[in-house]
């Protein structure tokens, strides 16, 4: 191997410390099966009408299951509007 280039084996491994997802208090309203949410090919349920907790990035993700539409209401006017896919109560931290 020329001089200069290291060598694979001999190559420095660096550990990256990731900080630590903060938890959130959730309980998820309704009936019915679970709520499933999926992040980085991963998916956790949650169950309904029971307080449970969950991380930051399934959190995120739910925030943005959102269906956005267009109404007209009685005078013919449009209007934007997002529907969330879940009903959920997000405890305050």
């Amino acid at each position: 191997m020329p001089r200069g280039i290291p060598n694979s084996s001999e190559a420095p491994q660096i550990a990256v410390q990731q900080p630590a997802l903060k938890k959130h208090r959730i309980t998820f309203h309704g009936q019915g099966a679970p709520v499933e949410i999926g992040h980085n090919y991963k998916i956790n349920a949650y169950p309904r009408n029971i307080p449970t907790t969950i991380d930051e990035n399934f959190l995120d993700a739910l925030r943005h299951a959102v269906t956005h539409t267009r109404v007209q209401d009685e005078e013919g006017n449009w209007s934007d509007v997002s529907i969330p896919t879940y009903q959920y109560t997000l405890e305050a931290a």
